[in-house]
């Protein structure tokens, strides 16, 4: 139970003052481990809570949570972080509560209470733009007035565009969440008076975000799926390859942005064909097999996680680069050539691998792209059983790709 209300608690710290001694299974981490320091610690939380010391209570009713004390400790963390304008940390805290099984009832109703609230504050938006004065529509509703304004929004995902005449509409999306502030600020660009009829004036009618009346600058969202199809060329140590063909997969997410650069990390897949010549033009042979088949050519496999980085060079283009660390796969049939010393078992193996590459892509619309990649580094060191002689096989292997391909923005 909790303990009685002293004068000098506010009615909004309820939850705060609580005994330590709680009924066998009250506690879902284990035995209590110290329950007289706990409450010594418990009780100190309540008065620094109190005194309006709430980082300071949050690290008492941490520390006697730990000791032993009951789970009310969490929802009391939530309410100091709550207090200190940090809803995020609160919901957490509220979520690792209500996970406990058999809370008391009216607990667990009061606390999802104190969730939903902290789940549904509305935001404040704020769209500015340069050059000010744009009209400005949320969701498909205008507002009033023009550039700079301020709306409250309701928590969860929303379309905003932008539209001033003689410039390309602005569109874009985001996310309100804990009654956080939300801030858009648009530079418009300068609208091609080709696109536009009459005097090439956009107006707020004239195209609406993401139509085709002006280039997209916008993504439909933060994640985004491409597929290519290029030629690889191959290096292994001092032996060059034969180019063929390649496939692979990148799927990114942006986090944010740093400077005029969007950042996104994501995973990127890929397999090629491999063939190299024969060794000084001889027949490989091997014991017991003998003449050795298809002993000139393999396909590699990659899997690399990735990070990139790009810059908007024009309304609807973006260019950059990506780098990424990951794992390089080989398979084979029975080797030899110029790479492999001549053997009758298949060959197969895993080495970590590094990838580093540069990147364009064309904004065909909100949700479409066209992706060109001009240049895809892959390193890795070399396989068992490649050769030392007569050339040497067996120091870095390199693939170096040029892809182009196309995807989609989610």
């Amino acid at each position: 139970m909790r303990l009685p209300l002293g004068p000098r608690i506010p009615a909004c710290a309820l939850a705060v003052l609580v005994t330590i001694a709680v009924a066998p299974g009250a506690r879902a981490e284990g035995p209590p481990k110290d329950l007289s320091r706990a409450r010594v610690l418990d009780q100190q939380g309540a008065r620094a809570y109190a005194d309006g010391r709430y980082s300071d209570a949050i690290r008492y009713f941490e520390e006697a949570y730990r000791l032993g004390a009951p789970p009310v400790e969490l929802w009391n963390i939530a309410k100091c972080h709550d207090r200190i304008d940090q809803p995020e940390n609160a919901a957490l805290d509220l979520e690792r509560y209500l996970a406990i099984p058999d809370l008391p009832k009216s607990d667990r109703e009061e606390a999802q209470q104190m969730l939903e609230g902290i789940r549904k504050r509305p935001s404040s938006l704020t769209v500015t733009s340069s050059p000010d004065g744009a009209s400005v529509v949320v969701d498909g509703k205008a507002l009033p007035g023009k550039t700079p304004v301020t709306t409250p929004v309701s928590p969860g995902r929303h379309e905003v565009s932008l539209a001033r005449a003689g410039y390309a509409t602005y569109g874009t999306s985001f996310e309100a969440k804990y009654g956080r502030a939300v801030i858009v600020d648009a530079t418009l660009r300068a609208a091609d008076p080709a696109a536009s009829p009459g005097k090439g004036e956009a107006g707020p009618s004239a195209a609406p975000a993401g139509s085709s009346a002006s280039a997209p600058t916008e993504r439909a969202g933060p994640l985004g799926l491409t597929a290519v199809l290029g030629i690889a060329v191959p290096r292994y140590g001092a032996v060059s390859g034969s180019a063929a063909p390649a496939l692979g997969a990148l799927g990114t997410y942006r986090i944010g942005g740093v400077g005029g650069a969007s950042i996104a990390v994501g995973a990127m897949l890929g397999a090629s064909f491999q063939s190299w010549q024969s060794s000084g033009g001889a027949v490989d042979a091997a014991t017991p097999c003998g003449t050795l088949r298809s002993q000139n050519d393999g396909i590699a496999i990659d899997a690399y996680g990735v990070a990139a980085a790009d810059f908007r060079v024009a309304p609807a283009v973006r260019a950059g680069a990506l780098a990424g660390f990951g794992l390089a796969g080989f398979s084979a049939g029975q080797v030899g050539g110029e790479v492999f010393q001549p053997s009758c078992a298949s060959r197969a193996g895993v080495m970590p691998a590094a990838l580093l590459g540069a990147r364009a892509e064309w904004q065909v619309s909100r949700s479409f792209h066209l992706a060109a990649f001009p240049l895809l580094v892959h390193l890795q060191p070399s396989f068992d059983g490649a050769r030392l002689t007569p050339r040497d096989a067996s120091g870095l292997w390199a693939r170096f790709t040029f892809a182009v391909g196309g995807g989609f923005d989610l």
